[in-house]
């Protein structure tokens, strides 16, 4: 649904952000690399971990590109359904996982008429906001 379409959108897209939690910045205002120039020394490396090795790190944006129709919005929701019921995500999986959150972004399908019927279609744990 888009809350800006009808009577009052703008409104209530104003109320909701007046009613959106304020970001705590508090230690990304300590990460020195958004500082400007860091020297590698001073960085600590982390270790990526994946949903799905060596295709989707998880806490990273990924992007799924290709020619058209050959269903990549299909395989991502499949991917995200899986996530948030968590067990086994892929058939290459060796353990269960906890389900967890999915944020999905779409610049094709309009939601009420491709990417909740995917999401149903696949079994993917729909939440609201606060859920």
């Amino acid at each position: 649904m888009d809350i800006l379409k009808g009577e009052g959108g703008v409104e209530r897209a104003r109320g909701l952000i007046a009613k959106a939690p304020v970001w705590d910045h508090s230690e990304a205002d300590q990460n020195p690399i958004r500082d400007g120039v860091v020297l590698a020394a001073d960085v600590e490396p982390k270790e990526v971990t994946w949903s799905w090795f060596p295709y989707l790190p998880r806490r990273f944006v990924t992007m799924i590109y290709g020619d058209g129709d050959v269903r990549k919005s299909w395989l991502a929701m499949a991917i995200a359904a899986g996530v948030t019921r968590g067990g086994k995500v892929t058939p290459w999986d060796e353990r269960d996982r906890a389900p967890a959150r999915v944020l999905y972004f779409s610049g094709e399908d309009d939601i009420e008429f491709a990417l909740v019927h995917k999401a149903r279609g696949t079994e993917a744990e729909l939440l609201r906001p606060g859920d």
